[in-house]
């Protein structure tokens, strides 16, 4: 099923209003679920913090953010779960950044993001996010 989007953003560089009109494929085999809490979320290789997550699959996440993650860039997910739910208290996962966008709050960036070879834990544990803290 296609997509047909347009898109109007800001430059953060010029200011000027930038139009792309593009046809996406929308390739997910998993539905995303957004989450009642939104997990703090740090790079795990700089413990720079770089967003909160806002939705999750088996296969990927959304993560809202001040600096946009440029497509492409494979980034280690240190992910800060909900307190009191489980002896782990992180969850890291590695992912690379499939699309980034303002948000419609313009001070933030949105960047979708794709899980890279996860574990059949990190799996129990995505699915127990979404059944407690999905909807």
């Amino acid at each position: 099923m296609a997509l047909f989007l347009t898109i109007i953003a800001q430059s953060v560089y010029t200011g000027m209003l930038i139009k792309d009109d593009y046809t996406a494929v929308n390739r997910r085999k998993f539905k995303r679920y957004p989450l009642i809490y939104y997990l703090d979320t740090l790079d795990s290789e700089t413990q720079r913090y770089i967003g909160q997550l806002i939705d999750i699959s088996l296969e990927g996440a959304l993560l809202i953010g001040k600096i946009p993650i440029p497509i492409g860039t494979k980034v280690k997910l240190n992910i800060a779960l909900p307190a009191g739910y489980s002896d782990e208290n992180r969850l890291v996962v590695e992912a690379e950044s499939v699309r980034n966008c303002l948000d419609i709050n313009s001070d933030y960036y949105d960047t979708g993001l794709h899980f890279i070879n996860v574990d059949s834990l990190t799996q129990k544990i995505i699915v127990s996010l979404i059944d407690t803290y999905g909807f």
